[in-house]
């Protein structure tokens, strides 16, 4: 649960073929159109630029539409009209070599219009029974490699100076898709990009809907359909409203669909085959209560190919991120619910029975998302959120039999467990905001094989991503730990915020990734980084 409010700008390009003078001339065309663009499709730079300079805006505007009909009338010339050029990329950047290199654009723009989707790691096809999760699937193991990168050493960093990352990335195919927000006092904006996993170049960034309004902050992380073209994420930040249910073209970053909520969807969305599920969470009063305004939270699934709405099911504050498995959807309630719930997912018409097949009570707000394990589903619970902690904190892990919701084991925490549990090789990996890592056997009733306080006293709210020998974890203070999965030893610690401007909120909570020597991380003011080491 995430207890702020936070913009970005819009990247819209339009990418004609040229040959012979337009080749020259376009790449001037289409910067002075993008200057043009980032100002009048941001509001936060055209109220500042009024302010500031009263009759540049007007200058702006009279220079754009120049520079448009001059373009059109070029492009026209060489390529056709100018929709028949632009046809397909429009809100999008080609990533990759020379600007004006417009044969291999052309070439980009084929493969896209094409249909060409991502897979899931190593340029295999994705399975097509598996979509790529939040923190890479079900068990939130959060890496594609066995074995982990050490010596870790910054490749390449993409960040906007005022830009947060509090949502995870996700690696696919030579991609990294991830989402941020940026503090702003006009409110919550945010923006969706897709990165080269190897250079860090800009691939394409999206921040409107298909309604052309700023999209909010994001805290939610996307998930990747199973045909590797559909990118699903949840829009808002805790004190939103009015936020929706996001897909967008992974290739091209185009919006696919939105489907609006009263609340917002900090909640990681689930995809199984053709259905979406997420939580739209409440936004609550102050402590101690935590009270609803207004709407107490509801979890919904949606068709992945249109965005249609399929069923909607009431439950208090459903900030918990879901797992979908055998057609069941197990989420987690959080304040005024201390539950873990699962329904079935069937559609109305071919529902058999009561949508709800179990509900159990825990001790505390289960706000942290869902882990499969085996027979089991875990969360993490207890009191205290991503901003506040708690004045006596407790917290736990809990282990749920999948069929009939009974508690098959509890661990009890030094505070609350927010990040993600992975589950790897029958290991639960839990992290507790009090900065300690424990290590639980899922299989022996939930035995604590170590506890290690990687933190140095600072909050773990990220979830770990574990290979065969190593653990990675970031800390609130802005750090990215190596951890010896055997026992927890600490092994390696890198600065991840920018080094002039440390974090001021302790808001590092996005969860790595790992794939081959790389581990992908955010972080609230170092942006989106890629580590790269060897192995040991």
């Amino acid at each position: 649960m995430f207890t702020a409010a936070f913009p970005s700008v819009n990247t819209l390009g339009v990418v004609p073929i040229m040959v012979g003078a337009g080749a020259a001339l376009g790449p001037m065309l289409l910067a002075g159109l993008a200057s043009v663009l980032s100002v009048v499709t941001s509001p936060r730079k055209l109220l500042s630029l009024c302010r500031r300079k009263p009759y540049v805006p007007v200058l702006v505007v009279l220079i754009g539409v120049g520079v448009y009909f001059a373009g059109g009338w070029m492009v026209g010339l060489v390529a056709g009209t100018p929709a028949q050029a632009a046809e397909g990329v429009e809100g999008e950047e080609i990533a990759g070599g020379d600007p004006e290199d417009w044969t291999a654009v052309a070439k980009e723009i084929i493969r896209r219009n094409d249909g060409q989707a991502p897979s899931v790691d190593g340029g295999q096809e994705a399975d097509v029974e598996t979509s790529l999760l939040y923190r890479g699937g079900p068990m939130r193991c959060g890496s594609t490699t066995k074995t982990g990168p050490r010596g870790l050493r910054l490749n390449w960093a993409h960040k906007d100076k005022s830009a947060m990352v509090l949502s995870s990335p996700l690696v696919a195919d030579g991609a990294v898709y991830v989402a941020d927000c940026v503090v702003d006092p006009l409110g919550s904006f945010g923006s969706i990009y897709c990165l080269d996993a190897a250079t860090g170049e800009l691939r394409w960034k999206t921040d409107k809907d298909d309604e052309d309004a700023g999209f909010k902050g994001f805290f939610s992380s996307p998930s990747l359909s199973a045909d590797g073209k559909a990118l699903v994420i949840g829009q808002g930040l805790h004190y939103d409203v009015d936020s929706s249910l996001v897909c967008v073209e992974a290739i091209s970053g185009r919006i696919r669909w939105t489907v609006p909520t009263p609340l917002h969807v900090e909640s990681s969305p689930a995809i199984s085959g053709n259905l979406v599920v997420a939580g739209a969470g409440a936004v609550e009063g102050p402590a101690p209560d935590y009270k609803p305004k207004g709407n107490p939270g509801y979890v919904f699934a949606v068709d992945l190919e249109t965005g249609e709405e399929i069923w909607t099911y009431s439950i208090a504050d459903p900030e918990s991120s879901p797992v979908i498995i055998d057609d069941v959807v197990y989420i987690g309630s959080g304040y005024n619910g201390n539950a873990v719930v699962a329904l079935k997912t069937a559609a109305p018409d071919k529902l058999d029975g009561d949508r709800l097949l179990w509900k159990t009570d825990t001790p505390y707000p289960a706000t942290g998302p869902v882990s499969a394990a085996g027979d089991l589903v875990l969360i993490g619970c207890g009191k205290g959120n991503f901003v506040e902690a708690a004045p006596n904190p407790e917290g736990a892990v809990i282990a749920f039999d999948r069929k009939t919701g009974d508690i098959r084991w509890q661990v009890k925490t030094s505070a609350v467990v927010l990040g993600p549990i992975a589950v790897c090789d029958g290991v639960a990996y839990a992290p507790v905001r009090d900065g300690t890592l424990v290590a639980i056997d899922v299989a022996e009733g939930g035995k604590k094989l170590w506890q290690r306080d990687v933190g140095s006293g600072t909050p773990l709210m990220a979830g770990p991503a574990v290979t065969d020998a190593t653990i990675y974890i970031v800390r609130n203070d802005g750090y990215l730990v190596v951890v010896d999965r055997e026992d927890g030893t600490v092994l390696e610690e890198h600065y991840i915020n920018a080094e002039d401007r440390p974090g001021s909120m302790d808001l590092c909570i996005s969860s790595p990734f790992v794939v081959g020597n790389a581990v992908y991380v955010g972080s609230e003011t170092g942006g989106l980084q890629c580590w790269t080491g060897g192995s040991k």
